[in-house]
């Protein structure tokens, strides 16, 4: 599919399926989420938030479970040590889906239902309440399913939510260190304190030598560290969600 026909379609789903809420500039919370979670995040990234007594929101592709004679990404073991220690797990699709690929409602609905079952039997005890887009992709589809079965959908604009926000189109600030500098990420927390609002962070891994989606532990902690100092609230997505009067 060339690059305008997708423009388009993402165009028609941010503009013909929406749920605007606002949320007040009086709120100044910020999140950490992680996609296509890997062994780093899992660790990395989650000792991290630990050692601030912070938790985050990881969104799993259950495709990606290291087992026996498969290729994977992370084991049982770190997943069972994220939600042992309260993080929030969210959605991610089973298999990574690619929803500009996809026309009929069935296959995504099926998608999304194996990664439930799958997490379920992994040792995931609570619903997964929250979606993020693989890839960043909307589609009219695949929207008009999430906002029936999801509490939001974060996708990959960069900005902080506040005012009129549309819960199925979540902003959100990539925590990519060779794009956005520890400089960059300070202004954006500086804006946060200054006129409020909700402040989604996303990265992919946390590991020295991080891939173009991902950062390293120092970058990643310094930008907990700042979330810190600031004094922000700093909430799963489920949590922060709780926080608003919609």
């Amino acid at each position: 599919m060339n690059k305008l026909i997708k423009k388009i379609r993402k165009h028609l789903a941010i503009n013909l399926v929406k749920r605007n809420v606002k949320i007040s500039p009086m709120h100044k919370i910020v999140s950490f989420t992680f996609d296509d979670v890997d062994t780093s995040g899992l660790t990395n990234g989650r000792m991290i938030l630990d050692n601030f007594g912070f938790k985050g929101t990881f969104y799993i592709s259950s495709v990606f479970f290291k087992e026996v004679d498969k290729d994977g990404i992370f084991n049982q073991i770190e997943f069972q040590n994220c939600i042992d220690q309260g993080h929030e797990i969210g959605c991610h699709t089973f298999s990574h889906l690619h929803f500009h690929d996809i026309y009929k409602k069935y296959l995504i609905e099926k998608d999304l239902e194996r990664n439930n079952r799958e997490l379920k039997s992994k040792g995931l005890g609570k619903p997964l309440n929250n979606f993020s887009y693989p890839f960043g992709e909307q589609t009219v589809l695949a929207k008009k399913i999430i906002s029936k079965k999801f509490r939001s959908g974060r996708g990959t604009f960069p900005g902080i939510n506040r005012n009129k926000v549309d819960l199925y189109s979540l902003k959100a600030i990539k925590l990519y260190e060779s794009i956005n500098s520890l400089q960059m990420i300070k202004a954006s927390l500086y804006d946060l304190k200054k006129n409020g609002g909700w402040l989604i962070f996303y990265t992919h891994d946390v590991q020295v030598n991080p891939s173009k989606y991902g950062c390293t532990p120092e970058y990643f902690s310094s930008v907990v560290e700042m979330a810190n100092e600031k004094a922000f609230e700093v909430l799963t997505v489920d949590e922060s969600l709780n926080r608003f009067s919609f």
